[in-house]
């Protein structure tokens, strides 16, 4: 079975982010698997990061084991899950800071989604540039799937994809439709800039990709809307505002639209207004199997 990685710090955020991934799990089928890390290192308060000093160490890690272990059973309990037919919940405590951990469990266990919280207004930004959170999406191999601080599980009958019609994508799209196939969302492919659409043009950019797209793809509910607007945030807060969806997914790019998104002028607008789940694909994410 496939398995999410939610990283947590206990924080409220942490706790809509786990309760979400456990709504999702349920019904895509994946399992779930929690850590808190710890670092011993003073005075270096970070996102998803308990600091000890040495001293406390190993105080530290003893209570904090207790709670996870105490914080995990009453979830499962009240979830009902570790059952034939529910998902199974496990978790850990990693003593490395949280970049590192979450490398580490990916590389020994194969997850397929990391669901992380995402802060409300003002805070996406020092999410997004915060230098664990910016170094995960940089390094990450895997999708991670944002969760800002007020949202709840909702079906998920649409999920949005801002392509800039980049080949590269393909592996992305697929990804999407592997990861939530259970569900059938439709998958809307959105393009954004600033000259009207060219679809009429069978030549045109757009309808290649397409073409390529439903060559490649075996996912019947995919489809394409042209958004002109000349910068892409301002198309990208439409599109959450007005758009319908339940999921709004991009590839992260050092450098194109995402690397607009996170560092644009338009950040701190973003911030204020995004209230749906952000899914960040890396780029050349390959996918491995159905």
């Amino acid at each position: 079975m496939k398995k999410i990685l939610v990283p947590i710090d206990f924080s409220e955020c942490a706790d809509n982010a786990l309760n979400y991934a456990i709504q999702l799990a349920k019904v895509i089928k994946f399992n779930i698997h929690i850590c808190h890390s710890i670092v011993p290192i003073a005075n270096n308060a970070m996102y998803g990061i308990t600091v000890v000093t040495p001293s406390e160490d190993e105080s530290y890690i003893d209570r904090t084991t207790t709670f996870l272990k105490t914080f995990a059973e009453k979830i499962i309990e009240k979830e009902n899950l570790n059952t034939a037919e529910t998902p199974s919940l496990t978790y850990s405590i990693e003593h490395t800071d949280a970049n590192k951990a979450i490398d580490q469990l990916i590389d020994r266990h194969d997850f397929d989604l990391i669901v992380m919280g995402l802060s409300g207004a003002g805070a996406v930004e020092k999410f997004l540039i915060g230098s664990i959170s910016r170094k995960q999406i940089d390094q990450t191999k895997i999708p991670t799937l944002l969760i800002p601080k007020n949202a709840t599980y909702r079906k998920i009958d649409k999920i949005a994809f801002a392509t800039d019609l980049n080949v590269g994508d393909m592996d992305s799209i697929q990804n999407i439709a592997r990861h939530f196939c259970r569900l059938e969302p439709e998958i809307l492919l959105c393009h954004i800039h600033g000259l009207a659409s060219d679809f009429h043009d069978p030549y045109s950019k757009a309808n290649i990709f397409l073409k390529n797209v439903t060559g490649k793809i075996n996912y019947p509910k995919i489809y394409y809307r042209h958004i002109q607007q000349k910068k892409v945030n301002d198309g990208l807060l439409w599109l959450t505002q007005n758009g319908d969806v339940d999921i709004l997914a991009m590839v992260h790019r050092q450098k194109g639209m995402f690397a607009e998104f996170a560092f644009g002028s338009h950040t701190q607008q973003m911030a204020k207004n995004i209230s749906i789940p952000l899914m960040v694909l890396p780029e050349g994410n390959e996918v491995i199997g159905w």
